[in-house]
């Protein structure tokens, strides 16, 4: 089910959220999520901390840097929340 939307007499968008876009806290809506929100989170926790990798990513780039003469990144333990 997603949110409905629909444009009042004003031209103006009202969404009605439902269960999965709005975070409820005992009476009425806490919050609406809005799109992009989540991948913003991710984008800034990204450029903080770097790309977490699966683990057989790097091994299967190693040939084709030495290949291309490429310098691979060090890694680094992630940072501790908080």
């Amino acid at each position: 089910m997603r949110s409905a939307a629909s444009r009042s007499s004003s031209g103006k968008w009202i969404i009605w959220p439902n269960r999965h876009t709005a975070r409820s806290h005992g009476r009425g809506v806490h919050r609406v999520r809005l799109p992009g929100e989540a991948g913003l989170r991710r984008y800034r926790a990204q450029r903080a901390d770097g790309v977490a990798l699966v683990e057989t990513i790097m091994p299967a780039l190693v040939p084709w840097a030495e290949k291309l003469g490429v310098d691979l990144p060090t890694p680094r333990e992630p940072r501790s929340p908080g």
